[in-house]
């Protein structure tokens, strides 16, 4: 059997959480869910403690976004945060190496679309 993916989440809200957290946390023998960041302190110290509950013992709360995706305890990244800040994170997670689902839309319309293009090309380089 192989080693759980370790996953770094960004943004914890409702719809990440209940969408995608939980479903991760459920599934210890695919996921190691490691380091979560959201803008919300808070939230990701509610997060972290119910998700050390479900057996994720490495799981901890990044500083920010950079430190989540710069770690090399995170294999894969979802990105679960408002649609204007995905392109930021995407390219900071290709240029980290990373594996990344990210929620949609992946861009805002024509004007980022030149931006997406460029990354999709980063990504396949």
């Amino acid at each position: 059997m192989s080693s759980p993916i370790k996953l770094g989440v960004i943004g914890t809200g409702k719809h990440a959480l209940q969408s995608h957290i939980m479903v991760a946390f459920g599934q210890p023998d695919l996921f190691d869910v490691t380091l979560l960041f959201d803008i919300n302190k808070a939230a990701v110290d509610k997060v972290v403690s119910d998700g050390t509950n479900w057996g994720h013992k490495n799981l901890r709360a990044a500083k920010s976004a950079e430190e989540l995706l710069a770690s090399p305890d995170v294999e894969a990244v979802l990105i679960a945060t408002p649609p204007a800040s995905h392109l930021l994170y995407l390219e900071q997670a290709i240029k980290g190496k990373k594996h990344i689902l990210c929620e949609k839309p992946i861009w805002n319309g024509t004007v980022e679309t030149a931006k997406a293009t460029e990354l999709i090309a980063l990504a396949k380089a």
